[in-house]
């Protein structure tokens, strides 16, 4: 049964959510890596200038993972590499890729005793995500809708991003990619 009550996340005993989210994973990433501190006379000196190219990634990978607290320790599910819904009028990821992965990485370790939390991303909450969620007896906790993001897994995202900016920049197929992903401890 999906909740439909509005609470507030100091209601919930700790552990028993289930948190979810995507994140896309770029090579190339055009993303500063440290920020610089400069008077206004010193904004064309060559040390303020970020002389890189700026290019598109050639490589964008969407990865799924729901982690969650048990017996006082951390947990994570598989890490799902989202594929693009080929349906789709763009090749975008739909519903359909969400809940591809969310049969691959949430049903092999979902527990009755968790809620389930995901942002507001419209693929999560368009019908046929819903009713996905009802037909497998997934409760949702409501997320309330313009909330900052306070999803743990947040850190997660930046640390593997973070690895695979030192250990992959220059991944250039996506078979490296994703070993180097899977390698990286978020994997």
């Amino acid at each position: 049964m999906i909740s439909s009550s509005s609470r507030t996340s100091t209601e919930w005993p700790e552990g028993h959510q289930t948190f979810s989210d995507e994140s896309s994973v770029q090579n190339d990433s055009n993303a500063p890596s440290g920020w610089v501190w400069r008077f206004p006379s010193e904004k064309w000196h060559d040390r303020m200038v970020n002389a890189s190219s700026h290019v598109k990634p050639t490589i964008t990978i969407m990865v799924w993972r729901a982690i969650w607290m048990e017996g006082g320790r951390g947990c994570k599910s598989k890490l799902v590499f989202m594929e693009r819904d080929s349906s789709s009028a763009k090749n975008r990821y739909t519903a359909n890729s969400y809940i591809k992965a969310l049969e691959e990485g949430l049903l092999p370790i979902y527990d009755e005793t968790r809620k389930f939390v995901q942002d507001n991303a419209r693929v999560h909450t368009v019908r046929k995500s819903m009713s996905w969620f009802q037909e497998h007896h997934i409760a949702l906790w409501d997320w309330p809708p313009h909330w900052p993001d306070l999803n743990p897994i947040e850190h997660c995202w930046a640390w593997m991003k973070g690895y695979m900016r030192k250990r992959g920049p220059e991944s250039t197929t996506l078979k490296r990619t994703r070993r180097i992903l899977k390698n990286s401890g978020v994997g």
